[in-house]
């Protein structure tokens, strides 16, 4: 183990850092794809407002974020993969919720029958908040 990258920092890693991902990637090929996928994904969720977005797979992921008083929180950074393999991020608490009750009643992803959604900004309080709705 590298002596700059103590015990301490791996279990606080393993403790902080959760991923969710839906994507099996089993050959070389794949692997970069969804490394790439998770690390920069072309596109973001907000460009996509009001667009309909075909979804087949999820990476989720917690990442920390500092608000404007300087404060440190645990937010979901969630990565939504279209059946092309393009790949759109946010971080966002709206989309995580609705992703959640998707994955309620639809099962987890890999969805071999893309579920559609429209990326809508609603606002909440004085913030706007990105969420998904569900197309037929």
């Amino acid at each position: 183990m590298n002596e700059l990258i103590s015990k301490d920092f791996v279990m606080e890693m393993e403790e902080s850092e959760r991923i969710f991902c839906s994507i099996v990637a089993e050959s070389e090929e794949d692997k970069v794809k969804l490394f790439n996928i998770m690390n920069s994904p072309g596109g973001k969720v907000a460009d996509m407002i009001n667009m309909e977005i075909a979804v087949s797979d999820v990476v989720v992921e917690t990442v920390r974020v500092t608000d404007d008083d300087g404060e440190e929180a645990v937010a979901p950074r969630i990565v939504l993969v279209t059946p092309d393999g393009t790949a759109y991020q946010c971080v966002s608490n709206g989309v995580y919720s609705a992703l959640k009750k998707v994955f309620k009643i639809f099962g987890p992803p890999h969805w071999n029958n893309p579920k559609r959604f429209t990326v809508r900004q609603i606002k909440k309080g004085n913030n706007s908040v990105l969420t998904l709705e569900m197309m037929a």
